[in-house]
């Protein structure tokens, strides 16, 4: 049976501050270009739901967790480029 944990404030401020790093070290990577409409947005959130499902299929846990970070990152990106444009239609 599994259990649920309660999570603290250490806890999600060590998960924050990875966020933090992993969207950083993203702009390293690919540059800092934001999407440009709520369909860009949403097709790559499908695109990493969809990889995020195949590992949860897969069993593994790694993996799962590497893309639950792609999904969170993909979802911050969306808002970020939202608001910079401050017209998405």
């Amino acid at each position: 049976m599994d259990i649920r944990t309660e999570l603290d404030k250490t806890q999600l401020d060590v998960v924050m501050a990875d966020c933090k790093a992993e969207l950083l070290s993203r702009i390293e990577r690919h540059g800092n270009d934001s999407f440009v409409s709520s369909h860009e947005c949403l097709g790559k959130l499908v695109e990493e739901m969809h990889e995020l499902t195949e590992e949860v299929i897969a069993n593994d846990p790694a993996a799962v967790e590497q893309e639950l970070w792609d999904v969170a990152i993909a979802a911050i990106w969306a808002v970020a480029s939202k608001r910079a444009a401050n017209d998405w239609r």
